[in-house]
This record gives structure tokens, C-alpha cells and sequence, in this order.
């Protein structure tokens, strides 16, 4: 583990010399993903109100924000199936760091709650399909949960090479991943293999099985999936609490941090 800062309300290090991981706050276990276009830096707002009412788990996936590597390639995967994978090989890491207060967290026996962002979401859906005596809630925001023409046809809009982005959605990517922003993109916009940019993407047939509590965020300005979109997925789960939100952005967490945090506090601390 290579450390970088640590003190009683924050830790940041390496987990295997090259996935950074962040622990802030007390109390239950929370994981957060991050977005396919971002990284643990988007959470930022959020932190502190959530670090009073849990212990806040955040990670970069390989290839994003301070996790950036060269030499890795996400064009030709699955990236649900990998990040389910990494966040396994995440949690292994977190076991072997022989702190009691993580282990009490997210050790073996450790149940917590877990919240995702878009292609986040379906990562830790996923996850959580095939765990689920460890997931005691789990959130999904803005979440694709099946591909179609429409959707795709958005998501080739937004996926523009990095010269003709607006300084706008540059700046905001250079925030995420610091000096590595034009490298990380130009793999991200080339991505079609899986998620909602291949059109055989379904997350249904595992949303069926979803036993755990689960509470779906949707905004109607988002740019990607409308509430129809939502609905249909909230139709199949089984104990299943959808927020349909007047005036939210794909980015809901960014663009009201104050009211996002206190739904995922009423859910997921409200009945622990």
C-alpha cells in the first residue's frame, strides 16, 4: 500500500501500487462508482455530508482520474463485467491492509451499502446481483439499464473526439483525471463494446433477481435517459423505490449535492 495522506477523517493510498482508493467518514459501510466519464473527483460535494453518516469507500477504475495507466485498454472490453471484477480484486486488496476499522467496513463478513453513477450503477448492480448478502442498499443515479437506437444515438453525440469538445466539457475532464484528461477520453470516446453504447446491452435479466433494497434516481433533464427509461427498469426489481426528480441533470449529485446526499441518507442510514 503506498500511502499518500492519512488522518482520523481521511485516507488515500494504492492498492496495488495502482488502483487509488479514498476512506473518509464513520460509520456504515458506503461504496461509491463513479461514472464511465469520470472519476472519484466527481464525489467530491458529497463527502462530508456522507462521511457523517458513513464510511465512505471510494475508488478510481483503472484507466481513470489517479488510477490512469498508460498502457491500459478499455476499448475491446465488457467494462460492467470488468469493473464487477476490479471491484472483487478492490475488496481483496482492502483485506489484506489488516486495519479493523476496514474490515469491520467491507471485510468478508461486512455488509454495506452501495451507491452508482451511470455506468457506475450498473457496475455495482451487477456486483450486487451476484453478492447479495453484502449489499444492504444499493442506489443507482442516472443509471442505463438497457440499450436502444435513441440512447445510442445520444451517447455518439456526447462521445465527440477531444478537439471538437466545448472548453466546457474539457475543462471539466481535465478536473477528473488532472494531465491525463485527452488520454483517458480518447479511449472513452472510441469505447462501443459494451454498456448502453452496444446494442446488446440488457441489465434486466440481473435487476430480476435483485432481492436487496434499491432506490433509482432520475432526473428529467438528463441527457441520456428519461423517466420511461427508469420506470421500466423500477417495473421488474422487487423492493424498489424510484425518484423521479423535476429539473435533475444526469449529473444530479454534482448539480444539487445538498438535496442528492440527503436522499441517499434517508434511504440507506434511515432503516440501519
Amino acid at each position: 500500500m503506498e500511502e499518500l495522506n492519512s488522518h482520523s477523517e481521511e485516507r488515500c493510498f494504492y492498492l496495488f501500487g495502482d488502483i487509488f482508493v479514498r476512506i473518509s467518514g464513520s460509520g456504515p459501510g458506503l461504496v461509491l462508482f463513479h461514472n464511465g466519464f469520470d472519476s472519484s473527483q466527481s464525489w467530491q460535494a458529497l463527502r462530508a455530508a456522507l462521511g457523517e453518516h458513513f464510511t465512505v469507500l471510494e475508488y478510481d477504475r483503472r484507466g481513470y482520474g489517479l488510477s490512469y495507466k498508460d498502457s491500459y485498454e478499455i476499448q475491446d472490453k465488457d467494462m460492467i463485467v470488468e469493473g464487477s471484477l476490479e471491484f472483487d480484486h478492490v475488496l481483496h486488496g482492502l483485506a489484506t491492509l489488516g486495519q479493523e476499522d476496514v474490515d469491520l467496513r467491507f471485510g468478508p463478513q461486512a455488509q454495506f451499502a452501495m451507491l452508482g453513477h451511470c455506468m457506475g450503477g450498473a457496475i455495482a448492480a451487477t456486483w450486487a446481483q451476484a453478492h447479495q448478502s453484502r449489499v444492504s442498499h444499493l442506489i443507482l443515479e442516472a443509471t442505463g439499464f438497457f440499450s436502444d437506437a435513441k440512447i445510442r444515438s445520444r451517447t455518439d453525440w456526447a462521445l465527440q473526439a477531444w478537439p471538437e469538445l466545448d472548453q466546457a466539457a474539457r475543462d471539466y475532464l481535465t478536473v477528473q483525471h488532472g494531465q491525463n484528461a485527452s488520454a483517458v477520453w480518447s479511449q472513452i470516446s472510441q469505447h462501443r463494446t459494451s454498456y448502453v453504447m452496444s446494442p446488446n446491452y440488457d441489465l434486466r435479466p440481473s435487476l430480476a433477481q435483485l432481492m436487496v433494497p434499491v432506490s433509482i434516481l432520475q432526473g428529467n433533464r438528463d441527457l441520456y435517459f428519461d423517466f420511461g427509461h427508469a420506470q421500466a427498469a423500477a417495473a421488474i426489481i422487487t423492493d424498489c423505490h424510484l425518484h423521479l426528480i423535476t429539473g435533475g441533470s444526469h449529473d444530479y449529485h454534482q448539480q444539487c449535492p445538498i438535496e442528492f446526499a440527503k436522499l441517499v441518507i434517508d434511504f440507506a442510514a434511515g432503516s440501519q
